[in-house]
């Protein structure tokens, strides 16, 4: 296995994963595209190593950062689409309703 080959791998990798917890969700669409290059380079050695595992391990990490992002912004989107309050709990541990009318941030807990 080419070492430049896992190497640009593994970049691209922690390119991905920095870019999921920053947020920055507008980049991924480049990370994705050169992804399959990187990772095609990196299998097409006869032998592969720990490195192409580990590899193999920090893909896996990102899908499930991606998922959870996916599942915070799914809930966030059904949030926002609803016209009633929700219910949240103070620091008391009382409950209190969140109105969405009322735009702005409220220290709640």
């Amino acid at each position: 296995m080419s070492d430049a080959a896992l190497v640009r791998l593994l970049d691209l990798l922690a390119e991905e994963r920095a870019a999921i917890l920053a947020g920055r969700y507008g980049s991924l669409a480049a990370i994705g595209a050169a992804k399959p290059g990187a990772l095609e380079g990196a299998l097409s050695a006869s032998r592969p190593g720990p490195g192409l595992a580990r590899g193999l391990a920090l893909l896996q990490h990102n899908q499930s950062l991606l998922a959870a992002a996916l599942s915070g912004l799914r809930g966030a989107a059904q949030m926002s689409g609803r016209a009633d309050s929700f219910m949240a709990y103070g620091k008391d541990g009382s409950r209190a309703a969140i109105d969405p009318a009322h735009p702005g941030f409220e220290r709640r807990a």
